[in-house]
Formats: structure tokens, sequence, C-alpha cells
């Protein structure tokens, strides 16, 4: 930028720009992954709603952390109002034909902030249109790792960073679904899963998260190759 602020944390990654808008977190919740009953049969995903919808035009990014290595999670779904609202969404854990074990998945959903913390004291920041893009009384995630683009697959891609702990995965920023019935008779629900694998490295897959015996249906959602990027946040 040419003029206006601009900060970097410790690993060069800009935190606040004065042109751009930054994401605060504006919900937050956990659950854990059970079967849904119904025509999806030994799925395993679960449904978070909203206490207060979120504007699409604030893009509301979904974030999960799990607390064991190996264990995978994806964005399933979002519900949307007519009012073009985030209302809710669920998440799906890898499945194993039923026997998957069930997963606890904490989230947290970050948006544009349209208003102010109400902060007696601190920094707030404006872009040259007059909206605010960081205000110090607000919650952020720091970003920690972004990665290049790749590919998704089946058989996953293994990402390498430097040592996190326990980060937030961005599941929107991997969000892509689609059914298969590789069987011929059984439909699978599967969507891009991130299972961490150490401090240093996560896998990205296509998983199943649900299916249903029987059924003769197949499609393919988003077919093509498919290019995502994993970001983690602290």
């Amino acid at each position: 930028m040419s003029f206006g602020i601009e900060v970097q944390n410790a690993s060069g990654n800009i935190v606040i720009d004065g042109q751009f808008r930054n994401h605060a977190v504006v919900a937050s919740g956990s659950g854990t992954t059970a079967s849904l009953g119904g025509f999806v049969l030994d799925s395993k995903v679960f449904k978070a709603t909203l206490g207060s919808p979120i504007a699409l035009s604030r893009s509301p990014m979904i974030w999960g952390r799990i607390g064991s290595d190996s264990a995978y999670m994806g964005l399933v779904g979002l519900e949307v109002n007519g009012s073009s609202e985030l209302t809710g969404f669920w998440i799906g854990s890898d499945n194993a034909f039923g026997a998957g074990p069930a997963r606890t998945v904490d989230w947290q959903i970050t948006a544009a902030s349209v208003a102010g913390s109400g902060a007696a004291y601190g920094l707030q920041v404006f872009d040259s249109a007059g909206d605010r893009v960081f205000d110090s009384g607000l919650e952020y995630l720091d970003i920690a790792h972004a990665s290049s683009v790749f590919t998704l697959t089946d058989s996953g891609t293994t990402r390498t960073y430097s040592t996190l702990a326990n980060p937030w995965f961005n599941l929107s920023a991997l969000a892509y679904l689609r059914t298969t019935s590789p069987s011929g008779d059984d439909t699978h629900w599967e969507c891009a899963m991130v299972a961490r694998t150490s401090s240093t490295s996560s896998i990205v897959a296509i998983t199943p998260y649900a299916y249903l015996a029987g059924d003769f249906f197949y499609s393919a959602i988003g077919g093509g190759s498919q290019q995502r990027q994993l970001v983690l946040a602290q």
C-alpha cells in the first residue's frame, strides 16, 4: 500500500492493513458428530445453529479445531435464510462405514465486522470509505500458515508447516462436496476433510461422512480439478 497503516506479525503475515477489513470472531461453540438418522445412514455429522444470523455480504468463514491427531473433520453444508444470511452449518467427521468414532470439534466463525466493540480505549482503523477495518476491542484469529494452492485427491495431500500445537483450520477454504456410488449400489456422501497428523503437518483428502445402503443414485458435484488452500490460525 502507498499510504495508511500496515502491521505484520512475527511470521511476516499482515494482520492490519488500512484498506482491507479484518475478520473478527463473531460466533463460537463446539459439537460432537453423531448419526443424524433418516435417509443419511451411519453418518457422522453435527449441526450448529447460530444465535444471530450473519449476512453473507460479511464473508463469514468457518474454522474448526479437533483435539487429536489423525481425526478428520470437514464442512458438510450451510444453512442460509431468504435474506442471504448464514443461520447454521454442518460439520462431518470420518465415518469408516459407521464404525468411526464420534469427534468433538470446536468451531469459530469470523466475519468482517460492522459494529465497533465499544471499548473505552484501544485502536480503531478505518479505510478510505470510512468502513472499520480493525478494532482492538474485538477478537481476531492470528493467521499462522497459508499453504500454496493444491489439488484435492481421494488419497490425500500432506501439507507441512512450522510447529503448531493445536491450530484452527479454515474449513471454508477447503469446502467441497460430492456423492458417489463406488460399490454400485451404496451412495457415499463425501467432502474435503483435514486431519492433523503431527504438530508440523496435516493431510487433506476427500473422505466419506455418510452412506446410504441399497441406493442406486449417482451424481458428481463440483467435478474436475478442485484446488484449495490450507489456512491455519491460532
